[in-house]
């Protein structure tokens, strides 16, 4: 059923991942430095890193709607999880090249984005654990 706990989360998922389109990572006063040649450092400055996040919220919200399907739900939450993990390791690099910049609130997201997707997959785990156990009950 689409109404439960574990679409909620991975509808959060999405959200916190697409809000890096609106929010930037960092800003500099520096605009000398390769990512801060507009004064702030967002999804839009590297391509490796913009295609990991449309994956990632593309395979958040398709697995919203394979609530039928738990297992394939389960292998999706993981890729995610890790495509999460792959703009962990961009923006680690990203930010170990730079100097002089400040945290903006875009920073914040993959890892709510990441928080919420191991949610779902925690909860997706324990809805097919109780199907299973009904199932023996038969």
């Amino acid at each position: 059923m689409i109404q439960r706990v574990q679409s909620i989360f991975l509808f959060l998922s999405t959200g916190a991942l697409g809000s890096v389109f609106v929010f930037p990572f960092a800003s500099s006063p520096d605009k000398t430095q390769e990512y801060f040649s507009d004064g702030i450092f967002n999804v839009h400055d590297d391509v490796i890193l913009l295609g990991l996040i449309v994956t990632t919220v593309i395979a958040c919200f398709v697995t919203i709607f394979l609530y039928s399907n738990r297992k394939l739900q389960l292998n999706l939450c993981l890729l995610s999880l890790f495509l999460i993990g792959g703009v962990f390791g961009m923006l680690i690099y990203s930010f170990s090249q730079l100097k002089d910049f400040t945290f903006d609130l875009g920073i914040a997201s993959p890892i709510l984005g990441f928080v919420m997707t191991i949610l779902a997959y925690i909860f997706i785990k324990k809805d097919d654990k109780l199907v299973k156990s009904m199932d023996r009950l038969r």
